[in-house]
């Protein structure tokens, strides 16, 4: 192709801050990836600087500025070490966070995208006046010059094999799983599902005092108080003190209600000091949500992804949230659906696990049976955009059991799993590592 005689459209600061985001935020790598490729940056520069990103990401290397500019004295970039660490460091300072990545990424992949069409549209100055080829060859080969150009945002074929290296690389346990490391506690239900998948959404459901935001709860508890993540609860329904009531006493042993008529005795005040003392480092980040719409619940999710670095979030429950439509006419199933589809949205560009509670209808506590997929109350959509759907029902025959149906697992088998349910003490039984086992307290 001719080369342009002007300077072909870019944006250097652009390029500068998407780079700085990927710094900060390396889980967004995915995200970037989708829209563009090394290519698709102007400044070989920032070719080279992307490329030594990807490949510290692909060895599990967390990225600051000292340690890119080793990458790239490394790859022959720089020659001089102030050089490498005094570019890195101005990337350091462009103050761009990886919310932001996956829209400069979009960006930047147009200005290429405008590069690219600059240069068809020359070379068809050039060739069209030409007697040497035919119009019909010319112009196919132009239509297959801007189809390519339309569909390599996307990276398909180089994203591809990197994904096929990385499947049998994990299968034949050359690399680590790249998962979130986050698993339920429930070593049953862990069995089945593995680890949380980075953008995943998982769906708890049932009828109401069954227990679904007790297990929300208790899942939270476990990666906060014995993962050690940052995790989040968004919580429409319960304000935060009530919250902490639950989580307190399930933690330390001690029944909530006790708790709040002040009816303790002197041991159980020492474990919940005990526990308090554990649960300083706040790990787990409770936010009262009451009232607010889809909208401002995605802005909050945004908030402590990048603020408290939330390796997963809660949110009770989906039913509650008000549409943030301007739709005067919006019945619920609209609205249902629009919030099941901004929450999956939201998972996949925060990166994180998503867990959802939601309401059930009516049909199986009419029917006196076990609950079904297609209950999930006022949206068939939450069925289809959930990668994991738990649907909770008491155990008729035993009063102490849940019964947990896995209904929906993109990634694995389903099954059913029966959980001790200790309705005193807002805890389900057969955590891992021993919390809250029947009898048992890890604190």
């Amino acid at each position: 192709m001719p080369q342009p005689t002007q300077t072909p459209p870019h944006d250097d600061k652009l390029e500068r801050r998407l780079l700085c985001g990927l710094m900060s935020d390396q889980n967004t790598l995915f995200y970037a990836q989708k829209h563009i490729g090394t290519d698709d940056f102007y400044a070989p520069l920032h070719q080279s600087t992307y490329d030594a990103i990807r490949t510290l990401s692909d060895e599990s290397v967390e990225v600051d500025s000292f340690v890119l500019s080793r990458a790239l004295m490394n790859e022959g970039v720089f020659d001089d070490t102030n050089e490498a660490l005094e570019f890195t460091t101005g990337l350091d300072m462009e103050y761009v966070t990886g919310a932001n990545v996956e829209w400069l990424a979009r960006k930047l992949a147009d200005l290429s995208q405008r590069r690219q069409l600059l240069l068809v549209a020359m070379e068809i100055e050039t060739h069209a006046p030409a007697m040497a080829s035919s119009v019909g060859a010319i112009i196919t080969a132009i239509q297959e010059n801007v189809t390519s150009i339309a569909v390599a945002g996307g990276h398909v074929g180089a994203i591809s094999a990197d994904y096929m290296e990385k499947v049998m690389n994990r299968t034949e346990g050359l690399e680590t799983t790249g998962d979130s490391g986050i698993v339920t506690g429930f070593a049953d239900i862990d069995r089945n599902l593995g680890e949380l998948g980075h953008g995943s959404v998982v769906v708890i459901a049932a009828r109401p005092s069954v227990g679904k935001t007790t297990m929300l709860l208790n899942i939270l508890s476990h990666i906060a108080f014995n993962l050690h993540e940052e995790c989040g609860l968004l919580s429409v329904e319960m304000p935060p003190l009530s919250l902490w009531y639950n989580l307190l006493g399930a933690a330390a042993g001690v029944s909530p209600h006790k708790m709040r008529t002040r009816d303790v005795s002197a041991s159980e005040i020492e474990n919940l000091h005990a526990v308090k003392e554990r649960l300083d480092a706040n790990k787990l980040h409770v936010e009262d949500c009451a009232g607010f719409n889809i909208d401002q619940i995605r802005a909050k999710g945004e908030f402590l992804r990048v603020h408290n670095k939330v390796k997963l979030l809660g949110i009770d429950y989906i039913q509650l949230i008000t549409g943030g439509s301007k739709k005067e006419n919006e019945n619920t199933l609209q609205r249902v659906t629009r919030i099941s589809q901004v929450i999956k949205n939201m998972a996949g560009a925060m990166g994180i696990p998503v867990i959802a509670v939601s309401q059930l209808n009516r049909a199986s506590e009419r029917d006196n049976r076990r609950p079904r997929l297609g209950e999930l109350r006022e949206s068939g959509s939450l069925e289809q955009d959930a990668d994991v759907v738990l649907l909770l029902s008491r155990n008729a025959d035993k009063g102490g059991e849940i019964n947990v149906c896995i209904a929906k697992n993109r990634n694995g088998p389903g099954g059913d799993v029966t959980l001790h349910w200790n309705p005193e003490l807002m805890r389900f039984g057969n955590f891992e590592h021993g919390y809250g086992r029947k009898g048992e307290s890890d604190v």
